[in-house]
């Protein structure tokens, strides 16, 4: 942790936004908090919480945490009733989210609505956006209705259990539902 500590006041961006901090110790300790949980891999694999002494330690054997292949299909199983387009094309979406779940979710929904892979593949924007809140989560409280990080605590968790996500399936499903008009019918078939 020290390490990481030291990386991070080495860093000229990092070091003037703690110096202009009103809490410097509390920014200091959340950058920390942030850098750790990308280093053990990002938002869905591990929450690292307030106590920072098991950060290290490895899961216990039985731990019911889902692998990331696992919890995209199962998403993409939650969703695809509401998608409007093929099963494996949806899967496509998920896991584009899913990859990049350690980088910052407060910019990952408007990256992705502008990464020209995505683009170039037939997505349109409101397709990524409504994909975007419905597997990360919507901002600013992402970890309330992330459908991919509840699948990856748990294995056998299901939308019903949960008001909120049953609401992000619910709005991704209006969202999509104006899915003709994205202009690309033919590669909805791919």
């Amino acid at each position: 942790m020290s390490n990481t500590a030291v990386d991070i006041l080495a860093r000229p961006t990092s070091l003037a936004g703690l110096k202009n901090a009103y809490e410097q110790w509390t920014y200091l300790y959340a950058m920390i908090r942030r850098e750790l949980s990308k280093q053990l891999g990002g938002f869905f694999r591990v929450d690292v919480g307030g106590d920072l002494t098991g950060v290290c330690e490895q899961p216990p054997p039985e731990s019911p945490l889902t692998s990331v292949d696992e919890a995209v299909d199962q998403v993409t199983m939650f969703l695809a009733p509401h998608a409007g387009m093929t099963a494996v094309r949806l899967r496509g979406l998920v896991s584009y989210f899913a990859e990049r779940g350690d980088r910052n979710l407060s910019h990952l929904h408007s990256a992705a609505a502008k990464d020209p892979d995505l683009l170039e593949l037939g997505y349109c924007r409101r397709e990524i956006l409504a994909a975007a809140n419905a597997v990360l989560g919507a901002r600013p409280r992402h970890w309330e209705s992330s459908l991919l990080a509840e699948v990856i605590r748990d294995r056998d968790w299901t939308p019903e259990v949960s008001a909120s996500h049953r609401a992000s399936i619910e709005k991704f499903r209006r969202r999509m539902s104006g899915h003709s008009s994205c202009g690309h019918a033919s590669a909805q078939a791919a």
